[in-house]
This record gives structure tokens, C-alpha cells and sequence, in this order.
């Protein structure tokens, strides 16, 4: 298991020598900065067209409705089809749901139809979300999922300045029209970036086809355990109902995410109480009016920038629970404090350590979830708690007008502020077991990757490289005289022996194949045209029953032909393998 001093101590860098997780990271910074620019302009749009608080407010609970009724779909479609393809076409027909919303103020439209098609494309991001959250633990690993939580929340944070500025900047040069089209030019700028992030996983990845060609068979279904086969296909029939129901059993079934759930969702309530408490706060207590709300937003997020850099070393496995609890128990007394100051420095002062307590709680909160949770089930335990979430923030929101008439400003504060700092206290021994879970998960790979460690390619690789090679094996049956790649084919995947002997051969002439190589148990297979990006150099046939393991190309080539130098043994191998091949012979 990898040293947790280790991964306590990895940096941003760490995170970003991903080059998939770069370009993920690049989607969310210019989406992100388009979707603030666009939620300004749109609020500023309604307020011009009616002159009223509650038309806005009525806007802006359509677009987090969404959230609410899709939040758990969007989970089912992250897992059941390709996460890249998928966000790609988000992207697309998010970007393509502007042009209405243009035209609707292009030509003084009324605003129930501006704010139908913000509903319809909150939708799509409602669905986008957990196939985000599902793919970053494929694409870093988890020795830098940390500092990869850490990272994408930095760029919130710098995105919820940069977008209002520059929606300011073009309503005040231009038109609402203007920052529409900007937010639909960033969704298309992230599909470009998203296009590239192979390793995202969903749909068969975790159990792929075999895609090998045997002579005694019609389908190479038949090659596949009986039980694997009837799995996947019970898969494919499962319908919505069937795919929430193994969601929710993953969330029912894995100590201490129950308890998660409810402390998360009290935390979200408690941030949509706040969302209306401030502007009361800054009105009644601070006087200073609604510039005072930015002030105590700019605070927060000031408060979150300073500590961001920091939160991959704090986000430790062993002890990520307790870090999570004590955010919300941070978060709740800051919120519970507010009610105290009568000017806005020391007002501001309380933001700013709210703002630290909230960067840790992101952090910790998505990092838990995606270590003590399946990969597999990964989307739709998040759509799940991402529908709770929502409806929690709406709640939140709407509790407020009457609490603040039956006991008033200041103690609606205290109050909610108390209630979530107490609560999150007692949940804490309940939350631990999530710790347990993932390094319960970390142990079940453990076997896999010492196996790993004993082939000679991998000598030098390191163990968290080797976690994310285990993570994804499919472990599939071969029979005698099966060919498991084609020469000539595109390189997709890589292929370790587990039992049974191949011949690799080249078709160098029309009249036949050169046998150039053997292989047995312990060999691996496949990995020159994926490090070398071309098709592959031979065949490979099984000469008896074989057994191998899969491992999607995309994963291997991120986690030990990326950035970082290739272990030697690999170089050596690839060199080797190539000499023997005709066609590559100098």
C-alpha cells in the first residue's frame, strides 16, 4: 500500500503531470468562467425585463431544480455509457441552447421562455456533473485524487471572481447577448478539452468485451465465464429504477456514507439559508447595502484561495473523516458568529475563516466519496447525493423569510449555525468507518498489484501506478487458437498472462506469418503501439487455454508512459520486441 506520509505530502504537481487531468482542469476553468458570466448576465437580463425580486427568485430556483430531479439520472447515464463521449455532448447542446436564449432577448421575449430553456440546459448539467466526479479518480489515481480535488477547487474559486468581472465588463461594453454567446463559445472550448480525456471511464469499461476472435466459436461471448456474461447482460437490461436501486444500496450498504449523506445535506442547507442570510446580514446588521454581499463573498473566497494550495497535504486517507466533520463544524460556528458583528471588518473576518472552512469541506467531501465508493457505482451514489444536495440548498433557501419573521435575524443565525456545528460533532464516530472503507479498498487491490510489481515490465513502476493498473483489470478467458490482438489493428489495451502460452506472429509476406516470438504467464503484450501511438506490430494467438488480465490502454499510458520517465524494464522491453519484428529491423 502506498506510504500515507506519501500521499499527505503530494502537491499540485503531482496532480497535473496527468495530462488527461490538465485538460479536464482546463474544461472546468473556461466552462466554469462562462457559467458565472452567463448566471450574472441572466439575472441582470430578468431584473431589467420585470423589475422584480421574485421573478428572479422564481428563475432561480428552475435553474437548481434540475439539480434536483436529474441529479440521480445523470448519475445512471455517467456509469451506463462513456464518460468522454458523453460530456463532449453535453457540452455541445449546452452551448447550442444559448442561440434560443439569445434570440428570446434579441427580440424583447417573455421572460417564462428565457428561463425554460436555462431549466432545460441546467438539465444537461445536471447529468454532466457526476461523470465529471466519476472520472477524475480514473484519470489521477489515487495517490493524487487529493491534490486533483484540491486543484479544481482552486479554479472555482478563481472562476466565481473572474466570470462576474468579466460579465460586468461586457454588459456594461455590450449586451446581455454578448456574455450568452461567451458562455456558449467556453462550453465548446471545453468539449475540445474533454475530447481528449480517454481514461474517464463508464459504460463497459469496467468489463469490456473481449473483442477475441476464436476459430471454435460463432461469438466471443462464449469465451467469458458464464457468470460474467449473465452480469453484463443483466447490466444492459437494468432499467432506470434497477440502476438508482444499486446506487442506493451502494449508499445504504457502505458504513458511515449514510451519515455522510445527511451531514453533507445539512451542510448544503445550511449554505442556501446563508445565500439569503447574508443580504439581510449586510442590510440590517452592517448596513452597507448590497455591495456589502459582495464584500462578504469576496471575503470567503479570499479565505479559500489562501488555504487552497494546502488542502492536498491535509487531505490524508487516514484521517480525511475527521477533516471533513471538523469543516462543517468550522463552517457551522462561522456561520453561527455572523450574527454578532455591528461593522463590516470584523463581518469580514468571520467570512474569511468560513471561506477556509469551506474549501476544506469541498475538498474533503469529494475526495471521501470517491475513495470509500465503487468506481462502478461511482456516478450514481453521486447523482444521488447530488439530488439531496439540491433540494437541501432549496430548502435552505425557502426556511429562511419565516424563521427570520418568527425569531429574527440574529438568531436564525446562531441557530442554524449551532445546529450543524453540534450535529456534525455527534456524526463524527459515525463517519470514520469511511476511512476504514478506503483503505479496505486499497487492500482488496493489494493482491493484484503485488503480482503487478513481479513482471519484469513493470520493475520501477511505482505502486500508485501499479493501484491504478489493478484498478481497472478485467480478467478474461482465452481459448486455444483465440487470436486476442490482429496486426494491423489500432492499439487499444494491454494484456498480462495469467496462464497459458501465445505465439506472436508477422505477416511479413502474403504467403504466411513468421512466428518472432513465445509467451507465457508473466509476459505482457500489446504495450508498442500504445507507447509508440502506432497499429499493431503482430498478432497474438493462444496455443493453449489461456488466461489474461485487460487493462485499458488509456489508464496504462496515463500512469506509466505519461509524463513522468517510463521504468527502465519497459524502455528495454519495447526495444527489444521491436528488434525482433521484421518490419521494424534496422
Amino acid at each position: 500500500m502506498t506510504d500515507t506520509n506519501e500521499r499527505q505530502h503530494a502537491g499540485f504537481r503531482d496532480a497535473l503531470r496527468h495530462r488527461e487531468f490538465r485538460r479536464l482542469l482546463g474544461s472546468y476553468a473556461v466552462s466554469w468562467t462562462g457559467d458565472w458570466c452567463y448566471s450574472i448576465a441572466l439575472t441582470v437580463w430578468v431584473l431589467q425585463r420585470t423589475g422584480s425580486s421574485t421573478w428572479v427568485a422564481a428563475v432561480f430556483v428552475l435553474r437548481v431544480v434540475p439539480y434536483v430531479l436529474f441529479g440521480a439520472v445523470g448519475g445512471v447515464v455517467a456509469d451506463r455509457v462513456d464518460r468522454r463521449r458523453l460530456m463532449v455532448a453535453l457540452d455541445v447542446g449546452r452551448a447550442v441552447m444559448m442561440i434560443p436564449l439569445i434570440i428570446v432577448v434579441a427580440v424583447d421575449g417573455p421572460v417564462l421562455a428565457g428561463a425554460a430553456i436555462a431549466f432545460l440546459a441546467n438539465v444537461m448539467s445536471a447529468v454532466y456533473r457526476p461523470a465529471v466526479v466519476a472520472s477524475t479518480p480514473r484519470v489521477v489515481g489515487e495517490d493524487d485524487l487529493a491534490a486533483a480535488n484540491a486543484l479544481e477547487t482552486v479554479v472555482n474559486q478563481l472562476t466565481v471572481f473572474l466570470g462576474p468581472a468579466l460579465a460586468t465588463l461586457l454588459l456594461e461594453t455590450t449586451s446581455v447577448q454578448a456574455a450568452f454567446g461567451f458562455n456558449a463559445i467556453t462550453f465548446l472550448a471545453s468539449g475540445l478539452l474533454v475530447a481528449g480525456v480517454r481514461s474517464a471511464g463508464g459504460g463497459r469499461t469496467a468489463s469490456a468485451p473481449t473483442g477475441i476472435d476464436d476459430p471454435e466459436h460463432d461469438t466471443p461471448e462464449q469465451d467469458i465465464p458464464e457468470q460474467d456474461i449473465g452480469a453484463d447482460e443483466g447490466r444492459g437490461r437494468a432499467g432506470l429504477r434497477d440502476e438508482l436501486a444499486v446506487g442506493w444500496r451502494a449508499l445504504r450498504n457502505t458504513p458511515g456514507l449514510t451519515v455522510y449523506s445527511a451531514v453533507l445535506a445539512g451542510s448544503l442547507l445550511a449554505y442556501g439559508a446563508e445565500e439569503v442570510l447574508k443580504v439581510l446580514v449586510a442590510a440590517h446588521n452592517l448596513g452597507t447595502g448590497p455591495q456589502g454581499v459582495g464584500l462578504l463573498g469576496a471575503a470567503m473566497g479570499l479565505g479559500g484561495l489562501i488555504v487552497a494550495p494546502f488542502t492536498a497535504r491535509l487531505v490524508g486517507r487516514a484521517h480525511l473523516a475527521n477533516l471533513f466533520g471538523g469543516s462543517v463544524i468550522l463552517t457551522g460556528a462561522s456561520v453561527a458568529l455572523l450574527a454578532l458583528p455591528r461593522s463590516l471588518v470584523p463581518a469580514l473576518a468571520v467570512a474569511f475563516v468560513e471561506g477556509i472552512a469551506l474549501i476544506l469541506f469541498e475538498v474533503s467531501a469529494i475526495t471521501l466519496i470517491q475513495r470509500s465508493v465503487d468506481p462502478d457505482v461511482l456516478g450514481r451514489v453521486y447523482g444521488l447525493t447530488d439530488s439531496v444536495n439540491a433540494a437541501a440548498t432549496l430548502v435552505g433557501g425557502a426556511i429562511v423569510p419565516p424563521l427570520v419573521a418568527l425569531v429574527g435575524l440574529d438568531s436564525t443565525l446562531a441557530g442554524l449555525g449551532l445546529v450543524l456545528a453540534v450535529g456534525a460533532a455527534f456524526a463524527l464516530p459515525a463517519l470514520r468507518p469511511l476511512d476504514a472503507a478506503a483503505a479496505g479498498r486499497a487492500e482488496v487491490l493489494a493482491p493484484i498489484v503485488d503480482v503487478l510489481a513481479t513482471i519484469p515490465m513493470f520493475v520501477g513502476a511505482s505502486r500508485a501506478a501499479l493501484e491504478r493498473l489493478a484498478a481497472v483489470r478485467v480478467e478474461e478467458h482465452v481459448a486455444a487458437g483465440a487470436t486476442v490482438i490482429h496486426e494491423g489493428d489500432a492499439a487499444d489495451d494491454l494484456f498480462v498472462i495469467r496462464a497459458g502460452t501465445f505465439d506472436v506472429l508477422s505477416a511479413v509476406t502474403a504467403a504466411g506469418s513468421t512466428l518472432i516470438n513465445q509467451m507465457e504467464p508473466g509476459d505482457v503484450f500489446g504495450e508498442i503501439g500504445l507507447i509508440e501511438q502506432i497499429p499493431r506490430t503482430a498478432s497474438v494467438v493462444a496455443t493453449t487455454e489461456a488466461v489474461v488480465w485487460r487493462i485499458s490502454g488509456a489508464v496504462f499510458l496515463d500512469a506509466l508512459a505519461g509524463p513522468a520517465p517510463m521504468p527502465g524494464a519497459m524502455v528495454t522491453t519495447v526495444a527489444t520486441r521491436l528488434a525482433r519484428t521484421p518490419q521494424y529491423r534496422r
